[in-house]
């Protein structure tokens, strides 16, 4: 068990929605991953061989991931488009924050310190 982490309880939709927006955020960061790596150089077999498949399954997957960065900022907590937010908070790794998570994360921390 993680130390410092808040339990939340949930019920059995709730975690299925949440763990199912978490896999999503990780398909994007890997995503951003493989797109960041090209930009720096690195080669489709170089990407592959990281991903553990072919080199055309790496290319076939992630070829449109380079052009399409940049373009649609997500938050990097609950996916939610920059167009669809009210304002999202881009740090200098690229990791964002929307308003809604920020708000909520800010009530996490609150909770923490009264308790």
């Amino acid at each position: 068990m993680l130390t410092g982490v808040t339990s939340w309880e949930m019920d059995g939709s709730t975690k299925i929605r949440t763990t199912q927006a978490a896999i999503a955020q990780l398909q994007q960061t890997l995503a951003d991953a493989v797109a960041d790596a090209r930009h720096e150089g690195t080669t489709w077999d170089e990407i592959a061989s990281a991903l553990g498949v072919a080199r055309q399954s790496a290319w076939r997957r992630y070829k449109e991931e380079r052009r399409m960065k940049g373009k649609q900022k997500r938050c990097s907590f609950c996916g939610e488009k920059q167009k669809d937010v009210a304002h999202l908070v881009v740090a200098p790794t690229g990791a964002c924050i929307c308003d809604e998570c920020l708000n909520l994360a800010q009530a996490m921390v609150t909770d923490e310190a009264q308790a």
